[in-house]
């Protein structure tokens, strides 16, 4: 995890590959638009080589980004979010910051 810009954080996670990119693709799809996210960047197809990413996009408001990425060697999703902008994240995380 770490800030993108003063305002902005963004968080990187990997993991396995899945037998069926596209399937594993479509369902986070499905999730993210249940969440209200708009899709975009929507790539894939059956004659990529093993081990290319399948991959989505999603964005949802206040600055929300979420890429994902599967393929039979590897799985991965970043976050993209904004971060407060009050002063009292600007050294710490406390019970006061909104």
């Amino acid at each position: 995890m770490h800030c993108v810009s003063p305002n902005q954080i963004s968080l990187h996670l990997f993991g396995p590959g899945t037998d069926d990119p596209q399937a594993d693709r479509d369902a986070v799809i499905r999730y993210m638009e249940d969440q209200g996210l708009e899709i975009s960047g929507v790539f894939g197809d059956p004659s990529y080589p093993e081990g290319v990413a399948w991959d989505a996009t999603g964005r949802g408001g206040s600055g929300l980004k979420i890429i994902y990425a599967t393929s039979s060697t590897h799985r991965g999703i970043t976050l993209h979010g904004e971060c407060s902008a009050h002063p009292s994240m600007q050294n710490k995380v406390s019970r006061d910051t909104p």
